[in-house]
């Protein structure tokens, strides 16, 4: 629930790590050394004082950011809870005779459930596991699908905001200015079964579409309207398409003659992609080439 992530580093987890085998023993430590009160409660002491200054700074700026400032000080007050647990072991072992063995086979027990239940929320598939569109755009197509598998319909949509395009089988959402992520459903319980982060074809918004088949030298352009529009874009988001870096003066229309295209103009230009046969079925867009793994001719006569 209390989840912030830098890049890939969940602060969560990093908290936890260090606060059972930092700050600890070192609470521990000073419990046994200190001779001042006063001295054994510095951590305590510097928590609080930081968990103040957080809350005074989540109410001084609005926004995300006092959201954050919120969560940082309940991670100040996890600290305080395990220099609490570390003054307790103090005063047992001190004060009430405990055998230090037990008490460390305690606090082994409790470190062991810690990270288990640690591994376990982090791994279920909770709504508070989702990380958001920005970090799924920073990872690699096979980490999307190992984080994703499993999770329901349902969960994407309250997390991530209803896609830019769905249908009964599939929803696309827009990562960034370039890249689509594609999620694909089990139809019987609508669970994620596999994914595909591949290039934009189409703006938000689709006015038109200017349609151009070329084969030899001849050309043939129409109109599309709405209903073949629609056709097209469930046809085109559904092609497998994996990016290909082709070595200079390599690129198939380069290395191989004749062959069909299929060119698409979007919106008068606003955007353009061509999906091509000529050794092989490619998609062209923005002098990138991607060879399409699951090929179809577009659902036009």
């Amino acid at each position: 629930m209390f989840d912030i992530w830098y890049g890939d580093i969940p602060f969560a987890n990093c908290v936890i790590i260090f606060s059972l085998i930092v700050i600890f023993p070192i609470q521990i430590l000073i419990c046994f050394k200190a001779k001042s009160i006063f001295v054994r409660f510095i951590p305590i002491i510097v928590f609080t004082a930081a968990i103040l200054i957080w809350i005074i700074l989540s109410f001084a700026v609005a926004g995300w950011d006092g959201l954050l400032y919120l969560f940082f000080a309940v991670y100040m007050l996890f600290m305080i809870f395990v220099c609490g647990i570390g003054w307790s072991v103090w005063a047992l072992i001190k004060y009430k005779g405990a055998k230090k063995i037990w008490i460390f086979a305690f606090l082994a027990v409790l470190v062991a459930a810690g990270f288990a239940w640690n591994y376990g929320y982090h791994n279920r598939k909770s709504n508070d596991n989702l990380p958001s569109l920005q970090s799924i755009a920073k990872m690699d197509e096979a980490e999307v699908n190992n984080l994703l598998s499993g999770y329901k319909r349902a969960q994407l949509s309250e997390v991530w905001g209803e896609p830019q395009y769905s249908s009964s089988w599939e929803d696309v959402w827009l990562l960034n200015d370039t890249d689509w992520l594609t999620v694909n459903y089990q139809n019987d319980s609508e669970k994620v079964v596999v994914c595909d982060i591949g290039p934009m074809l189409f703006p938000e918004d689709i006015k038109d579409i200017t349609y151009t088949y070329s084969v030899y030298s001849s050309d043939y352009s129409k109109q599309l309207n709405s209903e073949e529009i629609a056709k097209v874009k469930d046809w085109a988001l559904g092609l497998d398409l994996l990016h290909v870096d082709f070595p200079e003066g390599e690129t198939p229309n380069e290395v191989y003659a004749g062959g069909e295209s299929y060119t698409f103009v979007i919106n008068g230009g606003e955007k353009e992609f061509s999906y091509l046969y000529i050794n092989d079925y490619y998609v062209f867009l923005s002098d990138q080439w991607y060879f399409v793994e699951n090929p179809s001719k577009p659902p036009l006569s």
